[in-house]
């Protein structure tokens, strides 16, 4: 256990729940910043570390009555200075026979900073998407093939269809061209040479409605 601390940078550990000691080798305080002697043996030291946000999820997790051997599970613990870091746990279960675990031995890595990327990649998404819908502007995007990858609001508004509808399709080939093949033709062609060399292409094009009327696009 102690090799395996050592090459994973985790905080490897060994819990007899039973007996509600743990041993914890190589990695505690550069994860939590506790010194060894400054954290109790006990398991529940640990537990008192666990964000209340978490604690019932992983007491669910770790309730009598299961089967399996393994867990894996990502929670907060709170650091020494007060902080709280994420932790992702690989640990391995004992269980006596009624399914309750009597000893727990894994490892315990620190994700903050994968965690803080990841919020912050789904925060900058969600920019993107509320800009996007907001634009009055038909806003689409397409694959090299012009198949629609993304639409917005403002463009599935005026074709009368839902996003569902629309996603993994042909643009030039949804009904706002049916009933129109020049104007279909006109709408691949001009597509199909801006996706080819990128750059702005500007272009005229009629559209059917929702209503069947025939309108017009710049």
């Amino acid at each position: 256990l102690q090799a395996l601390a050592t090459a994973t940078r985790a905080l490897v550990y060994d819990a007899d729940v039973e007996a509600d000691h743990v041993e914890r080798f190589h990695g505690l305080t550069e994860i939590t910043g506790y010194q060894p002697d400054e954290a109790d043996n006990s398991v529940g030291w640990w537990i008192e570390q666990i964000h209340p946000d978490d604690f019932e999820r992983l007491q669910a997790a770790h309730s009598p009555g299961g089967n399996s051997d393994t867990l894996l599970q990502e929670y907060r613990i709170r650091h020494k200075q007060g902080h709280w870091i994420w932790l992702r746990d690989y640990s391995w279960l004992t269980r006596n026979a009624e399914g309750r675990i009597t000893r727990m031995m894994g490892a315990s890595m620190d994700i903050t900073a994968q965690k803080a990327a990841g919020d912050a990649m789904q925060a900058g998404e969600r920019r993107f998407r509320a800009v996007f819908n907001q634009q009055f502007q038909f806003m689409s995007v397409l694959s090299p093939k012009g198949v629609v990858l993304d639409v917005n609001e403002s463009a599935l508004r005026a074709v009368g269809q839902r996003r569902d509808q629309v996603i993994g399709q042909v643009f030039w080939e949804l009904p706002f061209t049916d009933g129109l093949p020049e104007v279909r033709a006109v709408w691949r062609d001009r597509i199909l040479s801006a996706l080819a060399t990128p750059r702005t292409v500007w272009f005229e094009a009629d559209f059917r409605a929702p209503d069947g009327t025939v309108r017009h696009a710049l």
